[in-house]
Parts: structure tokens; C-alpha cells; sequence
């Protein structure tokens, strides 16, 4: 038996699923699109499962004056929202509770992945 495939359109800065219901949450090509790319990954922890992993990549600006320069382009036309700087993303992960965070720079776009820790158990 195979597994079934839904896709559901919804917005990333306010999914409609439930805390914890991923184990695996993706986010390719996008969080530059966006008006509040930290917003979308909080949300994107918020449904993604202790142990669970969040794997995406996202174009940055500071990489250099090239680089910036075509994103601000592509914000003037629309296509791009806020693209985050430089070294953000890895922060904003940190921030939300996530470990193991690995980012790695290639141009203006940063891969990143990182897990989210199961709870401390009490002693």
C-alpha cells in the first residue's frame, strides 16, 4: 500500500494544522517571496513534531553588491518580498528552540536544516 499525498493550499505565516504534526516540514525557493519570512518559519516549527527536521533553502541579502542588487531588483518588480540577510535564517532557528541547525551559504541562496529537540525529561 502506498501512502496518500494531500496538497492543501494554505498560508505559511498561519497554517491550519495542528502543533506538532509534521515530521518534516520543506520550504524550498520561498521565504524571500514572502512580507515575513521569520513569521513562516515560526510557523513551520510550530506544526513540525519533536525530532522532526525543517530543510529549505532561501535567497539572502549581503552576500555582495551583485547579489543584493538583484534582489532589490526583484523586490521593486514584486516577485521577492524581504529576503532575509546574511546569517538570519541560522538565528531565527536558534530562536525557535531548534538544534543540530546547519546552514550553508552558495551565492545568495543559504540550504538549511535543523531538528527539533525532543522535551527535557524531568528527573
Amino acid at each position: 500500500m502506498q501512502d496518500a499525498i494531500e496538497f492543501v493550499e494554505a498560508d505559511v505565516t498561519a497554517l491550519q494544522f495542528a502543533d506538532a504534526s509534521f515530521d518534516l516540514c520543506v520550504t524550498y525557493n520561498g521565504l524571500h517571496c514572502l512580507p515575513d519570512p521569520r513569521a513562516a518559519l515560526g510557523e513551520l516549527v510550530r506544526v513540525l513534531r519533536p525530532g522532526g527536521t525543517l530543510r529549505g533553502t532561501s535567497r539572502v541579502t549581503g552576500r555582495g553588491p551583485r547579489q543584493d542588487a538583484l534582489i532589490a531588483m526583484s523586490r521593486r518588480a514584486g516577485v521577492f518580498g524581504n529576503a532575509p540577510h546574511t546569517g538570519q535564517i541560522e538565528h531565527w532557528l536558534k530562536e525557535f528552540g531548534l538544534d543540530g541547525v546547519r546552514v550553508e551559504p552558495s551565492g545568495a541562496v543559504e540550504f538549511f536544516e535543523a531538528r527539533l529537540p525532543f522535551p527535557k525529561q524531568a528527573d
